[in-house]
């Protein structure tokens, strides 16, 4: 049933099972967050073709903030011009003063179940952090959304000239930020590019190789093993063209960003149809040498 009218309360709906949604709808003390989700909604509603947003937050409530929160960065902070997205296709589209356009498929990643769940290591004791398990859910969630994204473009929805990026948040998975550093998640999950190591010269022998140089390098990974069976590609950018960039974030709801300056940008540079990194006002654009 389509919703009958459209308020700016991102908790109208009554709560579920979620609990996010249910302590930040309930709780005396959340007042704050229900009225910065209010702000990015009444905002939101200007580039949303979905009537049954609302209901949906009640058992997401983290991929309807990430919609929100992006509609907000995007066309307030950005100052890109947007069209509302009628029925079916992807969650945003930007229109570039020269008409090309830009179609923005979002999702915010789980944090898996079974074996490919992330987990934190219990509490009082050392750990390690599960990257491995934190790229798989990446590249899954990036995997999912370049098939739909096909499907957009096989029915003619997006056009050969379109670009398209996917926005991809881990908010869900504890301590994703502290994984998004050297390299970031979505160099490592989409350029096979594996964790930071230090080249150090040495000296053999009597032959002079040693220098005080020390230089960070970045190992190829191109794969990472999901079982002892199975290894997943972490080459999502080389073996598809038809992505031309990812939009990132590892901030949650509760966190009530709303500056844009959390988000990192990586443009893919096998595009077929590339974007100048000069058009995002605001993120990080990610440089790869």
């Amino acid at each position: 049933m389509a919703q009958e009218k459209r308020t700016n309360n991102f908790f109208e709906e009554p709560h579920g099972n979620n609990d996010v949604y249910k302590f930040n709808k309930t709780h005396p003390n959340r007042q704050e967050v229900r009225d910065y989700c209010s702000k990015l909604l009444e905002h939101h509603w200007s580039y949303c073709g979905d009537n049954h947003f609302q209901q949906e937050a009640v058992e997401n409530p983290q991929q309807r903030w990430w919609e929100m929160y992006l509609s907000w960065v995007l066309f307030k902070i950005g100052g890109f011009n947007g069209q509302i997205v009628e029925g079916e296709g992807p969650d945003f589209c930007i229109v570039l003063p020269n008409k090309k356009k830009i179609w923005i498929e979002a999702i915010a990643v789980k944090v898996g179940t079974g074996e490919n769940e992330v987990q934190r290591p219990p509490s009082g004791q050392a750990g390690s952090l599960p990257t491995d398990k934190m790229v798989l859910r990446f590249t899954s969630a990036f995997s999912d959304k370049a098939k739909k994204i096909d499907s957009y473009i096989s029915k003619g929805i997006i056009g050969k000239e379109d670009a398209v990026m996917i926005a991809i948040n881990t908010g869900e998975m504890r301590d994703s930020d502290l994984a998004d550093q050297y390299p970031p998640l979505a160099v490592r999950s989409l350029l096979g590019i594996g964790d930071a190591a230090f080249k150090v010269s040495v000296h053999l022998g009597d032959e002079a190789l040693k220098t005080d140089d020390v230089e960070m390098v970045f190992p190829q990974q191109t794969t990472v093993k999901k079982n002892e069976k199975t290894a997943i590609s972490t080459q999502g950018f080389l073996n598809n063209t038809v992505i031309s960039g990812v939009f990132t974030s590892t901030r949650h709801l509760v966190d009530m960003m709303d500056t844009g300056k959390d988000l990192k940008i990586l443009l893919n540079p096998k595009a077929q149809n590339p974007l100048d990194k000069d058009i995002f006002k605001f993120g990080t654009v990610i440089n790869i040498n």
